[in-house]
């Protein structure tokens, strides 16, 4: 994926970035939904499956896949 910089241009485009917006195509489709950084009600009162310290402890021991490897797998059952 690529790294999108917020610069003074967009900055001007996309107004003040203090609440959640979507992004329309030219056929007036949504492509994206952007909310800002700062704004967690998105996950409040999700269910993690697994505690917090669970969590972290899966990410500290490592193992799984590569994002390259699982699209490498999807490309190949297409």
């Amino acid at each position: 994926m690529e790294r999108v910089v917020l610069d003074a241009a967009l900055r001007a485009k996309l107004g003040d970035l203090s609440n959640s917006f979507p992004i329309f195509d030219e056929a007036g489709r949504i492509v994206v939904y952007v909310t800002p950084a700062e704004d967690r009600s998105l996950y409040e009162g999700v269910d993690l499956g697994a505690s917090l310290e669970e969590l972290s402890r899966r990410e500290q021991e490592g193992g799984g896949r590569s994002l390259q490897e699982i699209l490498a797998d999807l490309q190949a059952q297409s």
